[in-house]
């Protein structure tokens, strides 16, 4: 679906990034909607799509058992946890989870 979608929406690409998603969503109506698929026996995906008879309820709350706690690093270059710091880069601006496995040891892992 990818290289077809390249292939019928970009060349050439549209002159601002409204007109080239507008591009994209009819090429997504028009493929979801109106053309065959082989895999489908033929059929647009839409005459075969139901939707869901039980309602999403979203995720529950999530547990991290290897951390102790989050923190925000922004223009800081020094982070202190129990009366002891961890350098880490300004490039480095993320949330981290630090952790103390032992007093001779941290742990700090980085999310997006």
């Amino acid at each position: 679906m990818h290289r077809t979608l390249k292939a019928e929406t970009t060349p050439p690409a549209r002159a601002n990034i409204p007109r080239q998603q507008a591009t994209f969503d009819l090429f997504v109506t028009e493929f979801n909607t109106k053309r065959p698929h082989e895999a489908l026996n033929t059929k647009a995906p839409a005459d075969l799509y139901a939707p869901s008879s039980r309602a999403y309820a979203g995720l529950p709350d999530l547990h991290y058992p290897f951390h102790d706690l989050d923190i925000a690093v922004t223009n800081c270059v020094l982070i202190c946890m129990h009366r002891k710091g961890a350098r880490r880069s300004r490039r480095l601006r993320m949330v981290w989870s630090i952790s103390m496995p032992d007093e001779a040891r941290w742990c700090a892992r980085a999310h997006a």
